[in-house]
């Protein structure tokens, strides 16, 4: 597995943009090697953002799809105007 995985990363360093990533990063996940396989994953899911595979490996490591994306930066502050002190 050692080898398959060098092999992996010689040809992901050689085309980044390649779908490798996807058998590097499971490859990675299967050894043990969580930090490196999330890495592989996030880069791929980056540079894929549209490849539902990609998705699929992320949410591997427990990543899920926002429930309401275009709230994820919404802060809920009741009675924001009031006067009295948070």
């Amino acid at each position: 597995m050692a080898d398959d995985i060098r092999a992996l990363s010689a040809q992901l360093a050689q085309d980044p943009q390649s779908l490798v990533f996807l058998r590097l990063g499971e490859a990675l996940r299967r050894k043990g090697q969580l930090e490196a396989a999330l890495r592989v994953a996030l880069n791929g899911l980056e540079r894929h953002p549209h490849l539902a595979d990609a998705h699929d490996l992320y949410a591997k490591f427990g990543f899920v799809p926002l429930a309401a994306p275009g709230r994820f930066m919404e802060l809920h502050v009741p009675n924001v105007y009031s006067i009295t002190p948070l």
